[in-house]
């Protein structure tokens, strides 16, 4: 490539980049001031819609004012303790937030508490940050499209979760920076995001502690490193239910009892997982394709009263639309590289943004809920997959899959309209 064009190539990405990101704070602010703006707890001004925030997002405002006025509104509190098991809370410890992973977005609330739109203007910094990080990647990896771009500043969960004080941005460009600075080969600035990301979702910073081991030690069949703690993991998930994870089977029941069974298929998958030796192997990959498409096949798009609609479900939904050729061609990669165990994983560098996305599933594998969110922060990554193979490779094969995506959601949509 020569300089010219390589420089045209790189003006292209930074000009993409600076448009759609102007895009997204316009959406951005549109969608505060049609659906959040003046909202009755998360039900929107007019009524007509509900879930126009994560109830997290309260919770985390509620705590950060606590840390000046040393009490919690209990009748916002109240409203959320059925989700999040926050009944018991006494005080607002330093440990307490740390083990339940609230210290971070709690404490961007306090720093932001006095300034208007203070979380628009933290997400928004951190979305923009990536999409740099993003902008880099793609000239790392020598590609000429913008496709992540899109993926990341358009996606509508990417608007949704600016909306408030979340963990969801900010694992996004912590991950985001992890991968940059691993494939750039800066293993000690690894650190900075594994170290800040602590104060997020801790659990995140053992996935890409492990992934660091996996890239910097120096043996011969790193993949067979891989493979066989995983084969072990996943035979002693049960014990691991029993004693690590107790409180997390605690909750899972507790939110049972008080949601219902659901569709009854991940009430039995978390029974085998908590009970059967290796049944992780079938159950953990169920638990990605699960959260991947929540919330079919059970959308309960009035599920707060008649006439009002769950946006959270519509931009769930759309998401799971825009995003279902990427998770499909991410299970094939996943299969040929984590399962196969395809050697390249340590040398191409997409096949270690893929090894990095599987391993962050993992988490989301063990968990005993199912919820989208969880797999946010590397939901625009998968973008890159689509770089593994050649351009138009199985271009049917994904044309039927998002057929099949907008077909099922036509289907809900139908099924509540005549219903009403």
């Amino acid at each position: 490539m020569s300089i010219t064009s390589s420089f045209i190539s790189i003006n292209k990405r930074y000009l993409t980049s600076l448009v759609l990101f102007a895009l997204y704070i316009f959406l951005t602010f549109t969608y505060y001031y049609i659906f959040v703006q003046d909202s009755r707890w998360d039900v929107s001004k007019s009524g007509n819609f509900s879930r126009i925030v994560v109830p997290d997002s309260i919770l985390y405002r509620q705590i950060a004012e606590s840390l000046v006025s040393d009490r919690i509104d209990p009748v916002l509190l109240g409203q959320v303790t059925s989700q999040l098991q926050l009944s018991d809370i006494t005080e607002m410890s330093f440990f307490f937030l740390a083990t339940r992973n609230y210290f971070g977005p709690s404490f961007l609330g306090y720093l932001m508490s006095s300034i208007r739109f203070g979380d628009l203007f933290i997400n928004i910094i951190l979305v923009g940050s990536t999409g740099v990080i993003f902008v880099k990647l793609l000239g790392l990896l020598n590609i000429s499209s913008t496709i992540p771009l899109w993926v990341l500043f358009l996606n509508p969960e990417t608007i949704y979760y600016s909306q408030g004080f979340l963990k969801e941005i900010p694992c996004l460009f912590l991950t985001a920076m992890f991968v940059y600075f691993l494939l750039i080969r800066k293993y000690l600035r690894c650190l900075l995001p594994i170290t800040l990301v602590l104060l997020v979702r801790y659990q995140i910073a053992v996935i890409f502690l492990m992934i660091l081991c996996l890239e910097i030690v120096p043996l011969r069949y790193r993949y067979k490193c891989l493979q066989y703690p995983l084969f072990v993991f996943f035979a002693l998930l049960p014990l691991l239910y029993k004693t690590l994870l107790n409180r997390a089977v605690v909750g899972y029941y507790l939110y049972r009892e008080e949601s219902g069974p659901g569709t009854g298929i991940g009430a039995a998958i978390a029974y085998l997982q908590f009970n059967f030796p290796f049944f992780g192997y079938i159950g953990v990959p169920i638990r990605f394709f699960q959260t991947m498409i929540e919330p079919f096949p059970a959308m309960v798009l009035f599920s707060d009263g008649e006439g009002v609609i769950n946006l959270y479900y519509c931009i769930l939904s759309a998401s799971m639309i825009m995003m279902s050729p990427f998770y499909s061609l991410f299970f094939n990669q996943l299969f040929n590289i984590v399962i196969r165990g395809r050697r390249e994983i340590f040398s191409y560098d997409i096949s270690k943004i893929i090894l990095t996305i599987a391993m962050y599933l993992l988490t989301v594998g063990v968990n005993t809920f199912i919820s989208h969110r969880f797999i946010y922060p590397i939901v625009p990554l998968m973008a890159f997959v689509i770089f593994v193979e050649e351009r138009g490779k199985k271009l049917l094969a994904h044309i039927i899959i998002l057929m099949a995506a907008i077909s099922i959601y036509a289907l809900n949509m139908l099924g509540y309209l005549l219903s009403g």
